[in-house]
């Protein structure tokens, strides 16, 4: 079977990001991981992101933009990603991804 991780890049979402986290958790297919991507927010959404214990937070001291998030991810990632869009309603969020492993 497939392994499927999630990113979230996120940069001052924090009051969009729980619903975020949660309709990922909600799918059918549970995730190996779930990412949330830290873009340099100076609002509260990397400890919002640490307070569900499944997800790994990795943090940008600043804000690099979109594109270092997402390089960020796929680093991160446990395994060899390839990424494929979804998007969970929120313009405010860069894009929620998955990664199929």
């Amino acid at each position: 079977m497939t392994e499927i991780s999630v990113y979230i890049p996120a940069y001052n979402v924090a009051r969009f990001l729980p619903r975020s986290i949660e309709s990922v958790f909600g799918q059918s297919l549970a995730p190996a991981e779930v990412l949330v991507v830290d873009d340099g927010s100076t609002d509260n959404s990397a400890e919002i992101a640490g307070s569900y214990h499944t997800v790994t937070v990795v943090r940008h001291e600043s804000n690099r933009g979109l594109a270092a998030a997402r390089n960020t991810a796929f680093r991160s990632a446990r395994c060899m990603p390839t990424a494929l869009p979804i998007g969970l309603g929120s313009p405010i969020l860069h894009r929620t991804s998955v990664i199929l492993t």
